[in-house]
Order: C-alpha cells, then sequence, then structure tokens
C-alpha cells in the first residue's frame, strides 16, 4: 500500500520532556513525513500523537525498528493508534492544521446503525459548510476519515486559533443541539484541544 497514511495517537500521563524524546527518537526516519505530539489543552496529563507517513510500508519498517523502541519508551498509550488514509486534498489540510496554534482532535465511533445515520448526516454537515468556513477564517483546515480497520470509526481534525474560537463556534445554537443529538446515539465520541509541545 502506497497511499499516504495519518497515525493519531492518544496519550496519558503526558509528559512534556518526555514527548521531546519521542519526537526526536523518530527524527530523520525514512518515510516519515510529519511528527507533532501535542499536550491536551482540557487536560494536562493527555496528549496527541500524530505520525503522517508516506505508505503503510514506510510506517511497518518503522514499527520494526530500534527508532520505533526509542519514540515508544517515552509515550503511554491511552487509545489507539488511529490510522486513516490520507487524500491530496487531505494532505493540504494537515498542513494547515498542524500549522494553527490550537488542533482539535475528535473521535466518533458508530455501533448501531442510528449512529451511523447520525454521523452521515453530521458529515455531510460539515462537508457542506467546509469553504465557507474557510472564506471566513473561522478554521484552519479541517480533515475527516474513516480508520483503516474500523470504518464506523471517524477523525475529526481542525485547526483554529484559539480554544475560545472553537467553543464560539460549537456554541452557536444550531450547532450545539445537533451535535448533542449525534453524540447521543454514539458508543464513544471525544473533541479535545491540544498544543504542540515546543522543541
Amino acid at each position: 500500500m502506497y497511499a499516504p497514511l495519518l497515525e493519531v495517537t492518544i496519550l496519558s500521563s503526558f509528559d512534556a520532556k518526555a514527548a521531546r524524546q519521542a519526537k526526536a527518537a523518530c527524527s530523520g526516519v525514512d518515510g516519515l513525513q510529519r511528527a507533532y505530539i501535542g499536550q491536551e489543552i482540557e487536560d494536562p496529563s493527555q496528549g496527541y500523537c500524530a505520525l503522517q507517513w508516506e505508505s503503510l510500508r514506510a510506517r511497518d519498517a518503522f514499527l520494526r525498528s530500534p527508532a520505533y523502541e526509542a519514540h515508544a519508551r517515552h509515550l503511554t498509550v491511552q487509545r489507539g493508534p488511529f490510522l486513516v488514509t490520507l487524500s491530496e486534498d487531505d494532505r493540504t489540510a494537515c498542513d494547515a492544521i498542524f500549522s494553527a496554534p490550537i488542533q482539535k482532535f475528535g473521535f466518533l465511533q458508530a455501533s448501531t446503525h442510528l449512529g451511523r445515520v447520525k454521523v452521515r448526516e453530521l458529515l455531510a454537515l460539515m462537508r457542506s459548510g467546509r469553504q465557507e468556513r474557510q472564506t471566513k477564517k473561522e478554521i484552519i483546515g479541517e480533515l475527516d476519515a474513516a480508520v483503516v480497520d474500523n470504518a464506523d470509526c471517524r477523525v475529526i481534525m481542525d485547526g483554529w486559533e484559539s480554544v475560545e474560537q472553537h467553543h464560539a463556534y460549537v456554541g452557536r445554537a444550531e450547532n450545539k443541539s445537533f451535535l448533542a443529538d449525534v453524540i447521543s446515539v454514539l458508543e464513544w465520541a471525544s473533541s479535545k484541544h491540544a498544543k504542540e509541545v515546543s522543541a
């Protein structure tokens, strides 16, 4: 498989020094296009690791290498990794998202027919307003993609100038009620903000 991939992992017991060491350990790895580690704003004991790969083959080679052992020993995985395939538009979106001051990491897991229907409705609504949000500079890049080995799980990411800006957007009456309706029928939903750990 040669399609580019994004691998997102939710971290616990987050430590900024260890995060920097984990990021340094994978520096220069063949096929790794981006390494991001961010600390969650809502709960600083949690974080997110995002590794962007040129292909599944490159990721598999990394998992068998000493660099992976050095990287992994500094991180405590809470959930994941979640692997998603990236289109050309997705890669452009990732560039914008990871250049933003704040990243929002969202996950939706549906396990019922109703949950799947509601997720499809949410994604259709998101996609229909994407161009308008970007024109108004309400958002800095948006990505939504199904997890490679679990089509019922979606990774939804976007970039923001601030947490407050995102809260103001989500807090609009029409958004708030619709999101609550979707989340109520899902097996799992998470939406948190993070800021990249500086070098």
